[in-house]
This record gives C-alpha cells, sequence and structure tokens, in this order.
C-alpha cells in the first residue's frame, strides 16, 4: 500500500513539474505576442472559452471580485478587446463578449504557443509525441470529472 501511494505522489510530482514546463512555454509565448498583463489575457481567455457571460460569471471564473473585474472590463473595452452587450430579452443583464481585436489577441498567444509547443515536440521522438497526446487527452478526460 506505502509503495502505491508513493509511486502515485512521485506521478503527481512528475506531472507537476511537466505543467511548470507547459506554463513556462505559455508565459513565454504571452509576453512576446502581447502587451498585455496575464490578468487581462485570463479575462480574454475565459470570455473566449466560456462567453458569451456575465460580469458575475467571469468574476466566480477567475476568483476576482465584482469590482476588480469591473474594472478589467472596463479596461479592456476601453482598448477595443471586449464588448458589453445588454440583450434585447432583459435589459439589466449585460453579457460580454470578444471583439475583433480581442480574438486576434488571442490567435496571435496561441500562434506563439503553438510554435513554443513544435519546437519541443520536434526534439522528441515520434512514439513519445504519439504516448504524450494520448496521455494528455486522457488526462484532461479524467480533470473534467
Amino acid at each position: 500500500m506505502a509503495a502505491g501511494a508513493s509511486r502515485e505522489q512521485d506521478q503527481g510530482a512528475v506531472v507537476e513539474e511537466l505543467s511548470l514546463a507547459m506554463a513556462a512555454l505559455t508565459l513565454k509565448a504571452m509576453s512576446a505576442s502581447s502587451q498585455l498583463p496575464v490578468l487581462q489575457l485570463r479575462v480574454l481567455l475565459a470570455i473566449d472559452r466560456h462567453g458569451p457571460v456575465s460580469l458575475g460569471e467571469l468574476a466566480a471564473e477567475l476568483d476576482l471580485s465584482l469590482p476588480s473585474a469591473s474594472r478589467l472590463v472596463t479596461r479592456l473595452a476601453d482598448e477595443r478587446l471586449v464588448l458589453r452587450r445588454v440583450p434585447e430579452h432583459d435589459r439589466r443583464l449585460l453579457r460580454l463578449t470578444l471583439a475583433a481585436r480581442g480574438r486576434t489577441t488571442l490567435a496571435r498567444l496561441r500562434d506563439a504557443r503553438r510554435e513554443e509547443l513544435d519546437q519541443v515536440l520536434a526534439r522528441m521522438s515520434a512514439a513519445d509525441r504519439t504516448a504524450l497526446v494520448r496521455g494528455l487527452t486522457s488526462f484532461a478526460k479524467a480533470s473534467e470529472h
């Protein structure tokens, strides 16, 4: 039992190290592709992934207070990265979506990140790349539960 628990802990440590390597690649891509602070990019990514969203949904997703989320959205709207829309069916509701400039910013980020990833993947064997994709796909599915 202790050996099995130890092995699982070791696997967790390895996955943690791997996730830090992925985060480092992402941060490198972020600094190369955008002048926006990380938190503002997180807002764009959250809206892209879950949008359209309300301010409250965005604040909850990013674990921010409503006033902090509101200030961030105002900055991003002023920069024409985010659009604030009021639906016809409920004038009290504010929905946030990405503006064209926000989508372009994220496309540049994703392109830069993919370049970084492709460089690393090119240094791996085909078998290791296949195993990595299979393992990460399984990990992503397991993390949804």
